[in-house]
């Protein structure tokens, strides 16, 4: 009864450890805006979100989606006939919603001017004054699967031990 306890143990403390796991926190999508394109002259500006290129010819606000392992990035250049700027990128890991304002090129560098919001307070500036339960649209379950899949561990280890010390009882 004490190997087996004590390798229940064993096995629920290396299930926590999780050191080697990328990530599996819960992370919210996250806005970047880009204003002023126009100033960037003959430069067109590109985004790279995993395989795809994607042409921004104005003022926009692109989404980066939330990811619950590596984080999401996305890279941003200028291009035009001549060559390329170079790149910057943006990621959701750290959860700012961030405001990009060109200001031009300078020898073949982007000018620009980056501000970031924590998510918080973007989303009350987009509530106003409306009233906010704070409640998320997401699930309970969704923000926490480390802690619904653990407790469902300790439920499964508990019928084992009490199954074995029952069957021992016998």
């Amino acid at each position: 009864m004490k190997n087996s306890l004590l390798f229940l143990l064993l096995f629920f403390c290396l299930f926590k450890a999780q050191a080697d796991m990328p990530g599996h926190i819960y992370r919210e999508p996250v806005n970047v805006q880009f204003k002023n394109v126009a100033s960037l002259g003959d430069y067109h500006l590109y985004v790279s979100d995993y395989d795809s290129l994607i042409e921004i010819k104005a003022d926009t606000t692109y989404i980066i989606t939330a990811s619950q392992g590596s984080p999401h990035c996305i890279l941003f250049f200028g291009k035009n006939n001549k060559g390329e700027t170079d790149s910057m990128n943006v990621c959701e890991y750290d959860q700012q919603n961030t405001v990009i304002e060109f200001n031009g090129i300078a020898e073949n560098k982007m000018i620009f001017t980056k501000i970031s919001l924590p998510l918080e307070h973007a989303k009350e500036v987009e509530r106003g004054e409306s009233y906010s339960n704070g409640l998320n649209d997401e699930s309970f379950f969704a923000k926490h699967t480390t802690l619904c899949i653990s407790l469902s561990i300790a439920a499964l280890v508990a019928l084992i031990i009490l199954f074995i010390y029952y069957k021992k009882k016998k």
